[in-house]
């Protein structure tokens, strides 16, 4: 097919992945109001159709640019989305984490529209080896799976601040019991540690300079936000550090990954290109 008749897909490709997420968003906000029952199999289908067709907006919009495209801001940030999105559908198809969608799939909605209106200012375009995309595609997925740790943690803040309060409203209700919330947590900052630390493992390896000028609030702040997962880790293990200490300093990490990422990204695009 050729590359402008794959383009003119995009917007279709974008109309149709927002409508997915907000079918995905409707109807979990319908199971929160307790207007109909949570059905596993429905929403995994909504939620694996907006997050595939919101790869594809990636994928056509960066590979099959009629004009020279490189790697945006809003492209990182989708791509992030996507992948985060996508481990909220497949974590709900055996874990009760279906209250992730309401705040995760309007963020992912929005970005997909993003991506449709490409930007001026971009990153110089740059071949990445085998390597160097590998460490690309774990540091992805570990500040995915922090996004998602961080959601899951709001959600394990409020619902422990309103059981102090023995406040009994429907959130609380929609909710797993508190306990099984903090294991689901700290299950996923286990996965978010794994890959933050492939990817510092590939970056110190495989980058050319890691701690490079251009690249050091990205590095710095990156070897925070996995220095909290790993206190946090141990805490929990030696100290049985719980609920609001658990959303605390997964919050925390998450902040120091976004600070490090979307501060180097700005400065790459809008300051050095």
């Amino acid at each position: 097919m050729p590359t402008t008749t794959l383009y003119s897909w995009l917007p279709a490709f974008g109309a149709i992945s927002t409508t997915f997420y907000a079918l995905g968003l409707a109807m979990q906000l319908a199971v929160l109001s307790g207007k109909i029952s949570q059905n596993r199999f429905a929403s995994g289908l909504i939620g694996l159709g907006a997050t595939i067709l919101h790869g594809a907006c990636i994928w056509v919009a960066l590979s099959y640019s009629p004009t020279e495209r490189t790697i945006a801001l809003v492209d990182s940030i989708s791509a992030i989305a996507f992948v985060s999105s996508l481990l909220v559908v497949v974590i709900a198809l055996v874990r009760p984490v279906h209250n992730l969608k309401i705040l995760i799939y309007p963020v992912s909605a929005v970005t997909v529209i993003v991506l449709l209106f490409p930007t001026d200012s971009a990153t110089p375009g740059v071949h990445l080896g085998t390597a160097v995309t590998w460490h690309v595609g774990f540091a992805v997925v570990g500040y995915a799976l922090m996004t998602v740790a961080a959601l899951q943690g709001s959600l394990v803040y409020v619902q422990h601040a309103q059981l102090k309060t023995k406040t009994n409203n429907r959130l609380i209700r929609a909710l797993p019991p508190l306990l099984l919330m903090e294991r689901l947590l700290i299950q996923m900052v286990v996965g978010a540690a794994i890959f933050l630390t492939l990817a510092i493992i590939t970056g110190f390896i495989f980058a050319d300079n890691f701690f490079a000028q251009k690249l050091i609030h990205k590095s710095v702040f990156t070897l925070a936000a996995w220095a909290v997962c790993i206190t946090l880790l141990l805490g929990r293990f030696f100290w049985g550090w719980r609920a609001k200490t658990a959303a605390l300093y997964t919050v925390t990490a998450l902040g120091l990954l976004m600070l490090g990422f979307l501060g180097t990204k700005l400065v790459l695009q809008y300051m050095l290109a």
